[in-house]
C-alpha cells in the first residue's frame, strides 16, 4: 500500500526531474543519496505502514501531527536503510503538509534535501504550496509565510527569481489567510525587497553581460555590486563590483575590505564604517550591511579592550532578536565568549580560537566546554553557532534554582529539555521536532525565567515548560566540574560557536575566576 495514494497526488514526483540538474557538491560535504527506486520504496513502505498500522489508520489532524513527528524522529535514528529513511521522510512531508503542521513537514523537507539528489528549493516550494490550501488554522498559515519569506531568501541566493516569485506571492497568501493586521504590516517591507530584486535582476544580467566586454564601466559594476553585496548579502560577488564603482565612498570601503586587515583595530574601524554606511539604507539593506559589520566585530573583539570592545559589544548584541524579557529595566547582557580560555574551560573534545571564533575542531563522543561565568537565577542564553560537521546534537548545559539540567538540540531529529521529570527521549513533555542543516548559521536562545523555561531558534519559538526546577536533572555524561556553570557540548559533531551572550533578568551572576 502507497500512504501517497491514500492521501493526495504524490508530494515528491516532481522533484526526481530536478535531481540531474543539481550543482555538483562541495568535494568536503557527503555525498548525497541517490533517489530509491519505486520498487524499493514500496516495499519499505508496506514495512513501515505496517509497523504504525493502527497509527496510519487515524484520520484527525492531530494524530496525523502526532504521526508525522514519530516518523521524522524515526527517520533521524534510520541511518542503516536509506531506502526506509526516505520513504519515512516523505511521508511526514505528506502527513504534516495536509494536518497542519508545516514546521514538521519544513523540517523533514530540508533533512530531505539535505541527504538525496533533491533540488531543496523545488522541494520546499511544494510543501509549502500543500500546506498553505491545507492551513485551517491562523497559526499554521502564518508559519507558512514565514518558512516561505525564509525559502524566498535562499532562492535569492541562487539567482532563481522565478521561484522567489512564487514564494513571494505563496507568502502573501498565507499571511492574508492568518487575518492578522500586524503580521501582515510586519511582512510588508521584506515583500517589498523581494519584489525590488526580482525587477532588477534582468538589468543586472544585461550588466554583467556589458562588463565583459567593457571592464571599465563604473555605473555598471556599481549596480551589480550594490545588488549582490548590500542588497542580498553575497560580499564575495559584491565587494569586487563596488570596487570597481563610480561610488567613492562604497569604493573605498570596498577595497579596504577586500585588503582583509589583520589588525584589531583597523578590523573594529572597518566594522564601524561599514556600521555608520548602514544607517543611510532600509529595510533589508540595512540588516545586510549590519551583518557583515558585525562579522568584522567578531574578527576584531579577542583584540580589544576598553570603550572599544565594550562599543562593538553592544553593536554585536543586535545579532538575534531581542526577546521581549531581554528589555526588562536595568536588564545586563554580558558578552561571554571572551571569558573562556581553552587551556582551563576545556572538559573534553578538541577546542580552539581560530579568527576570534570558538571552534570544536574534532568530533569527539562528548566534546565540551565551560563558560566561566556563574549566571543569575533568571537569564537569557543567546548562543551563535554553526555545525560544520556531523549530525550529532548540540547540548548547552544549564543551570538555575539549584537545579542542573540542559537543552539538547537536534537529538535524532528533536529538541528537548534534558532530563524532565524523569521522562527521556520522545517520552519527555517538552520534545519536539528540530533538524538542523550544516554549515547553517544560527541562534538558539534559551530563557530560564522565575516560573518558565523556553528554547527559541532564530527567534522562533520551539520548546518551553512550566516548572519550580524541582523537575529538572542532568544527564551523568554531561558532568561539570563546577555544576554552577553553563557549557556547551557537541556529541560527533564539530562546530563554530560565534558569540555567546547572557542577558541578567533577575539577580546577578559573576565569572567563576
Amino acid at each position: 500500500m502507497r500512504l501517497r495514494t491514500v492521501l493526495f497526488t504524490p508530494l515528491l514526483v516532481a522533484f526526481a526531474a530536478h535531481a540531474q540538474t543539481l550543482p555538483a557538491q562541495p568535494t568536503s560535504a557527503p555525498a548525497l543519496l541517490p533517489i530509491p527506486d519505486e520498487k524499493s520504496q514500496d516495499r519499505a513502505r508496506m514495512m513501515i505502514v505496517t509497523l504504525f498500522k493502527d497509527d496510519y489508520a487515524k484520520t484527525a489532524p492531530a494524530d496525523r501531527q502526532a504521526l508525522a513527528k514519530r516518523l521524522l524522529s524515526e527517520a533521524a535514528a534510520t541511518r542503516d536503510d536509506p531506502t526506509a529513511r526516505y520513504v519515512l521522510l516523505q511521508d511526514t512531508i505528506e502527513l504534516a503538509a495536509l494536518s497542519g503542521d508545516p514546521t514538521t513537514a519544513v523540517a523533514a523537507a530540508n533533512e530531505l534535501a539535505r541527504l538525496y539528489t533533491l533540488d531543496p528549493i523545488a522541494l520546499k516550494k511544494q510543501t509549502l504550496f500543500e500546506s498553505n490550501a491545507a492551513a485551517t488554522s491562523p497559526a499554521a498559515a502564518e508559519a507558512t509565510a514565514r518558512f516561505a519569506l525564509d525559502t524566498a531568501d535562499e532562492a535569492a541566493l541562487l539567482d532563481d527569481f522565478a521561484s522567489v516569485q512564487q514564494f513571494v506571492n505563496l507568502a502573501e497568501s498565507a499571511a492574508n489567510k492568518t487575518r492578522n493586521v500586524p503580521f501582515v504590516s510586519s511582512i510588508q517591507p521584506r515583500l517589498f525587497d523581494f519584489r525590488s530584486l526580482i525587477a532588477d535582476y534582468p538589468k543586472v544580467q544585461k550588466m554583467l553581460e556589458h562588463l565583459a566586454a567593457d571592464t571599465a564601466d563604473a555605473d555598471a559594476h556599481l549596480f551589480v555590486g550594490r545588488f549582490y553585496a548590500l542588497r542580498k548579502g553575497q560580499w564575495t560577488i559584491g565587494l569586487p563590483h563596488l570596487a570597481m564603482g563610480s561610488d567613492a565612498r562604497l569604493r573605498n570601503l570596498a577595497t579596504l575590505d577586500l585588503s582583509n586587515p589583520a589588525d584589531g583595530l583597523q578590523q573594529a574601524q572597518l566594522g564601524d564604517a561599514w556600521w555608520d554606511y548602514a544607517q543611510t539604507t532600509t529595510n533589508s539593506t540595512r540588516t545586510h550591511i549590519e551583518a557583515h559589520a558585525r562579522d568584522w566585530y567578531h574578527l576584531a573583539q579577542p583584540n580589544l579592550a576598553g570603550l572599544t570592545l565594550t562599543r562593538i559589544q553592544s553593536r554585536m548584541q543586535g545579532d538575534a532578536t531581542t526577546p521581549a524579557t531581554a528589555s526588562t529595566p536595568n536588564a545586563q547582557t554580558l558578552a561571554l565568549l571572551p571569558l573562556i580560555d581553552i587551556t582551563k574551560d576545556t572538559i573534553d573534545g578538541k577546542w580552539s580560537f581560530i579568527n576570534g571564533v570558538l571552534q570544536c575542531t574534532a568530533p569527539s563522543r562528548n566534546a565540551l566546554i565551560a563558560i566561566p561565568y556563574v549566571p543569575p537565577e533568571e537569564y537569557d542564553l543567546r548562543i551563535t553557532f554553526t555545525r560544520t560537521e556531523g549530525q550529532g546534537p548540540l547540548t548547552i548545559l544549564l543551570t538555575s534554582h539549584g537545579k542542573a539540567f540542559g537543552f539538547a538540540l537536534d537529538v535524532k531529529g528533536d529538541a528537548r529539555f534534558e532530563r524532565l521529570a524523569g521522562k527521556i527521549a520522545k517520552d519527555n513533555p517538552t520534545a519536539a521536532p528540530v533538524v538542523i542543516t550544516n554549515n547553517h548559521r544560527y541562534i538558539l536562545t534559551l530563557q530560564i525565567h522565575k516560573d518558565l523555561i523556553r528554547a527559541l531558534l532564530d527567534d522562533k519559538p520551539i520548546t518551553q515548560w512550566k516548572t519550580d526546577y524541582k523537575d529538572l536533572a542532568r544527564y551523568a555524561i554531561w558532568k561539570l566540574p563546577d555544576e554552577k556553570l553553563c557549557a556547551i557540548g557537541i556529541n560527533n559533531s564539530k562546530a563554530t560557536i560565534y558569540d555567546i551572550q547572557l542577558v541578567e533578568l533577575a539577580g546577578k551572576g559573576h565569572p567563576s575566576r
